[in-house]
């Protein structure tokens, strides 16, 4: 009797062409592009969006400034500031729009299609990562009872930036990837920060500066200026947008410049005259016997 034919699990779908993306084809031009219209995206998301609440009320009212009304702040900024939560909410509304387009846009960088099993990992991740966020903010200090809607927004907000395109452009680990460098590249990249490629180094660079923009945004708060923008969670909500556009633009400098070398190494390495193999000595002749 024959035993019977053993099958390996079956690769997750798009593994093949994560695996070439992840040896350098991503492609740095079309990066660029959809970061600079991801820009604009979230720039007018966040000063555009908060002016939506008067579309859904009978009676609209002007927004008024909150504090330190003897310095009267931009006339642009004050429907921003009149009420965090309304402009945290609209801003969390947007971003689940715009983060859905840029996920898509770097699984299509990556060289993959994720399908419905990728996007219900995708949604479970991000809810996931929104409860972790929660948790260290209120480990951090920021109010439990009398602004538990703004803490939760917030770290839904964080969520989306931070994990939302990187699950969906690489899932999450499994036993059934093809290779021990696919089961382990998320664990490598966020937990040991350590990207090898422009494509790696494109998601990676959304996590940090999301993190690290978030942390800076939140210095204002402990400032007694009482200024209108100041107001939690205002100030940690755009530093970790700005901090996830500077963040995505700093790490396509950084592969466009080391793509730059490696072009200039190659053609340097290509042009350079080739040393001259050096002249074999004349044989000397033996004389004849005189």
């Amino acid at each position: 009797m024959t035993e019977p034919a053993t099958h390996a699990p079956p690769a997750r779908p798009g593994a093949q062409s994560a695996r070439a993306a992840a040896k350098g084809s991503f492609r740095l031009a079309p990066y660029f592009q959809s970061l600079s219209y991801l820009t604009l995206l979230l720039g007018a998301g966040l000063i555009a969006l908060p002016r939506s609440s008067d579309f859904f009320s009978s009676a609209p009212s002007p927004a008024a400034q909150r504090s330190s009304r003897d310095r009267p702040e931009p006339a642009w900024l004050t429907p921003i500031t009149a009420n965090p939560t309304h402009t945290l909410a609209w801003e969390v509304a947007g971003l689940v729009v715009t983060m859905g387009w840029w996920s898509r846009k770097m699984a299509a960088l990556w060289g993959v299609s994720p399908g419905a099993e990728r996007l219900k990992e995708t949604i479970a991740t991000t809810l996931g990562a929104a409860a972790f966020f929660h948790l260290a903010l209120v480990l951090l200090g920021a109010p439990i009872a009398s602004r538990a809607a703004d803490t939760a927004l917030l770290a839904t907000h964080l969520a989306l930036l931070a994990a939302t395109p990187i699950v969906y452009a690489l899932g999450v680990p499994s036993i059934h990837d093809d290779g021990i460098a696919a089961r382990y590249r998320l664990t490598r990249i966020v937990c040991q920060w350590a990207p090898e490629t422009a494509a790696e180094r494109a998601l990676t660079a959304g996590l940090a500066g999301t993190l690290v923009g978030a942390w800076v945004g939140a210095l204002p708060l402990a400032l007694d200026w009482d200024r209108p923008w100041q107001a939690y969670p205002l100030t940690p909500m755009v530093g970790s947008l700005v901090g996830f556009v500077v963040a995505g633009y700093a790490s396509w400098a950084i592969s466009a410049y080391a793509s730059l070398g490696a072009d200039v190494s190659k053609y340097v390495e290509a042009t350079a005259p080739k040393p001259k193999a050096p002249a074999a000595a004349p044989k000397k002749r033996k004389g004849k016997a005189q």
